[in-house]
């Protein structure tokens, strides 16, 4: 029931998000201070957007409508009837809004945060190595090079947690929405899930290192976010030791996303039991 509400509740957010797309689609100003704001590329010129049907289910002949109207479907979630499609024109869009068993077709535009304090110098030099270290058993998150330095650990009491034997369990799966993950960083090998990991976004990677898994992290907000979740304690600890994480690239090298993928990467997430 717990987990349902949760559901309910991203899906929630979700919905307000494709409602901010459609009232917001051109390019965002800067917001003072350097806070965040979203540069979002017009719906119209990326041909992309969200179908919902009414019956919750995504019809049989839907591929060959699309096909019809000169697009093609990105992902189809069946299960929640909903699918992504690109390639549709206005007149598509219009065409395909149209039919009785659509419930709604929201734009779905590439959104990139931006940060005016953060900077982004392009992609690694090269590849990290591909060889995946054993996590050690032994280490305690306090042995981490520059725990010393985390004040935000102490801030909520995770070493009297880890003192009374509470350091997490490789039984609770955590799904990273995110860049992806560096499966290879110290701190995280042998915590990541390689099976069951994926990526909405696999040309990403595989363009600039056809070696790597197609979820690996060109950017650095994944891996950060998944370190703070757990960590082998080898550089930075994290709130646990001992978590089994999965790795949902959203998100590519630049942190453009859609609000599509993020749909396709939270039912992928709750069907691997995230």
């Amino acid at each position: 029931m717990k987990r349902h509400a949760s559901c309910i509740l991203i899906l929630s957010l979700v919905g307000l998000s494709l409602q901010g797309c459609q009232d917001q689609p051109a390019l965002t100003e800067s917001r003072p201070g350097g806070a965040l704001a979203a540069s979002v590329a017009s719906p119209e010129s990326t041909g992309r957007y969200i179908v919902v049907f009414s019956s919750e289910r995504v019809p049989a002949d839907f591929g060959a409508r699309v096909a019809q109207l000169g697009g093609s479907i990105e992902n189809a979630l069946d299960s929640i009837g909903v699918a992504t499609v690109t390639g549709l024109s206005e007149r598509g869009v219009a065409e395909l809004a149209a039919g009785a068993d659509i419930r709604a077709v929201e734009p779905d535009p590439m959104t990139s945060p931006r940060d005016d304090g953060e900077a982004n110098d392009g992609l690694p030099a090269e590849a990290v190595s591909e060889a995946a270290v054993a996590a050690d058993a032994t280490a305690s998150p306090t042995t981490a090079q520059f725990y010393a330095r985390q004040w935000n650990l102490r801030a909520v009491f995770a070493p009297e947690a880890w003192a009374a034997g509470f350091l997490g369990s490789r039984d609770v799966v955590v799904a990273i929405l995110d860049t992806g993950i560096d499966y290879a960083n110290p701190d995280l090998a042998g915590l990541v899930d390689l099976d069951r990991s994926i990526s909405f976004v696999p040309e990403d990677v595989t363009r600039h290192y056809p070696g790597r898994l197609p979820f690996s992290d060109l950017f650095w907000h994944g891996t950060a976010v998944a370190s703070a979740v757990a960590s082998n304690a080898s550089v930075l600890a994290g709130v646990n030791r001992y978590v089994t994480l999965l790795a949902v690239k959203v998100a590519d090298s630049t942190n453009t996303h859609t609000v599509g993928r993020i749909i396709s990467g939270i039912v992928y997430a709750a069907d691997q039991g995230a």
